[in-house]
């Protein structure tokens, strides 16, 4: 299980299932836990996410609005000294906290937080309310003290009142009397249409009072070089909101726009993040129409409508999988550590990596790593990004065991490149895309192999001495 935020900032960190609170903490400044933030707290089943965009967005297919510019790309860090372990990947308005759980399996410290635990996938949810300012300071004060082991803070503000779902006409379940969504906001009124009243001004008003502590949180990230996402659907109102032009006013970013059926999706939904750094570009991939989408119908069951929409309010296992490979990618970059044995683990960059190891220290959740590296080798893979179950089932082809460790979009070149004959190495129906995913998976060793490579280690000899000292007769 993840690590819980320190006692200074912690509200209420809860399992998915119900489980009871925890109240442990760490004393490591930096390496203490967490953040605060709320989704919307009216959040409607209807407005849970957004269609395929049509008509004005505020990018087209990966083009950067006008009058923006390339950033600098500032979000770069020394991370000598760290492990995976002591990074944090901070998840806000986490919903299913999928992308958590995956990087919490990558190694990560991770916090998912959300305003319920009523959507996640069992992952723990810590409960904080970005429109209450005392949290929002609590928030606030932590990204000032733990930035130095902060890694990527990602924020999925609530869309439901800035959908455009909500334009779409239903004339026949509006026949059939049943109540539907209307529009909140517009393009030349993105903040609030004039003339709001009761539930729905409330809801609108709830919800910008989280995209102005999104703009403070996204503000304070980047001032401390920290990596911030911000994620919405590609046509959403949201981009157009006062904090959002502010934020785009003051810091540098661009886009990055893709379809969610190229990543694991069942629908072309086209999601757009906002981002002050490039770490995430290589997921701009659009769909390329060779495969099926599931309908994008909306029907009345028990006298309630029900929208496809509410199918994709989960992120796609897959998108998260690729986000954190290359959040991961760029932390090895920066200098941090990751390791694969209980000896790496134990002489790991820091000065009490063995104490930590001895005395059961590690980050909460995170286990000691086996005495032999799990796997014998590796082989590389290179796939359609848009055909996934290629490559899972080339992976189940494999040794019992067998696993993907990391995932990459890259270019077809660099495929064509590194075949050339490497035995290890394999191409799949790759298409014709001109981007094409880099996996590599591990494959465990056979048992003979397995214990020679123990046997080398010194491992074997160590517990033989162990156990002979142990029942040595008196």
């Amino acid at each position: 299980m993840p690590t819980e935020p320190p006692c200074k900032f912690r509200k209420d960190c809860r399992q998915g299932s119900g489980g009871d609170n925890d109240t442990h903490s760490r004393a490591k400044a930096c390496s203490e836990q967490q953040l605060s933030d709320v989704e919307d707290t009216l959040h409607d089943s209807f407005i849970a996410m957004e269609e395929t965009p049509k008509g004005d967005t505020h990018e087209t297919l990966g083009e950067m609005p006008e009058g923006e510019h390339p950033p600098k790309f500032t979000c770069k860090k020394d991370f000598t000294g760290f492990s995976l372990e002591d990074l944090y990947v901070i998840e806000i308005c986490a919903g299913s906290a999928r992308l958590s759980k995956i990087a919490h399996g990558h190694g990560f410290r991770t916090m998912a937080v959300d305003h319920s635990t009523a959507r996640t996938c069992g992952f723990p949810i810590c409960i904080f309310d970005l429109t209450d300012p005392s949290d929002l300071e609590s928030l606030l004060q932590f990204i000032d003290e733990a930035a130095a082991c902060i890694l990527m803070i990602w924020v999925a503000p609530p869309c439901g009142t800035s959908s455009r779902a909500r334009e779409k006409k239903l004339p026949k379940l509006e026949a059939a009397g049943a109540k539907v969504p209307t529009p909140l906001r517009s393009s030349q009124q993105p903040d609030q249409l004039d003339g709001l009243g009761g539930l729905d001004k409330l809801k609108v008003e709830k919800a910008n009072l989280i995209y102005e502590a999104v703009y403070k949180i996204a503000t304070r990230a980047c001032m401390h070089k920290i990596f911030v996402a911000l994620e919405n659907p590609t046509n959403s109102h949201y981009w157009n909101t006062s904090p959002m032009k502010l934020l785009c006013k003051e810091q540098e970013h661009h886009y990055v726009t893709f379809h969610g059926c190229a990543h694991g999706g069942s629908r072309d939904k086209s999601t757009s993040l906002w981002v002050n750094d490039n770490w995430l570009d290589e997921l701009a991939l659009l769909c390329d129409g060779k495969h099926k989408h599931k309908p994008w119908t909306t029907t009345m069951r028990d006298g309630s409508i029900k929208f496809a929409t509410a199918e994709e309010a989960a992120y796609p296992w897959l998108i998260c999988e690729r986000i954190i490979n290359c959040v991961r990618s760029v932390a090895l970059q920066m200098g941090a550590h990751s390791p694969q044995t209980m000896a790496e683990q134990a002489e790991g960059p820091t000065s009490d990596s063995l104490s930590r190891v001895v005395l059961g220290a590690l980050p909460r959740g995170h286990k000691v790593r086996p005495l032999v590296a799990e796997f014998g080798h590796y082989i590389t893979v290179y796939a359609d990004p848009q055909q996934p179950a290629l490559t899972e089932k080339f992976v189940a082809q494999q040794p019992k065991g067998a696993k993907i460790v990391s995932r990459r979009i890259v270019t077809r070149g660099e495929s064509q490149a590194a075949h050339s004959g490497d035995p290890n190495v394999f191409l799949l129906d790759l298409g014709q895309s001109e981007m094409i995913e880099k996996v590599h998976i591990g494959v465990p060793s056979e048992p003979d192999v397995f214990i020679q490579r123990a046997w080398k280690q010194g491992i074997l000899e160590a517990l033989t001495d162990t156990w002979t000292l142990r029942w040595k007769p008196c």
